[in-house]
């Protein structure tokens, strides 16, 4: 977009302009997302980043925002697990500044954000997420 920022309109324009099969879906609550993950399909969100905890050591742990920043912005939600009875939503967070782990890896890849984090950062930005189902389906 020409350097600019990102916003809904332009995500849909995009995808529509590549072929790429989604749903807009009015999020209501977290088993949204674990739904739309059993069904196979990748849920895209536009967050407000400030309400997932920041890990000020995030090359020990793939737990939590790695970065400072804490403005509205997209990730890829590809999977979820529960560790010690608590949801978590496994991401992909571009947002990476070119941190990385001491073997080379982008700190954005499979990042665990807490689902009940992820939760009030999409009601506290925008309601809507989008179900993207695999090429084929």
């Amino acid at each position: 977009n020409d350097g600019q920022w990102w916003n809904t309109n332009i995500v849909e324009d995009y995808f529509k302009a590549h072929n790429v099969k989604f749903d807009s879906i009015f999020y209501k609550y977290p088993e949204l997302i674990t739904d739309e993950i059993d069904k196979g399909n990748i849920v895209y969100v536009c967050a407000i980043m400030k309400e997932i905890e920041y890990n000020n050591e995030p090359a020990k742990s793939k737990f939590g925002r790695f970065y400072k920043f804490d403005g509205g912005h997209f990730f890829l939600i590809k999977g979820y697990k529960v560790i010690d009875g608590e949801l978590y939503f496994e991401v992909y967070d571009p947002n990476n500044w070119d941190m990385k782990y001491e073997d080379g890896t982008e700190m954005g890849i499979d990042r665990l954000y807490k689902a009940s984090e992820v939760d009030q950062a999409i009601k506290n930005w925008y309601m809507t997420v989008y179900s993207i189902y695999p090429s084929g389906k």
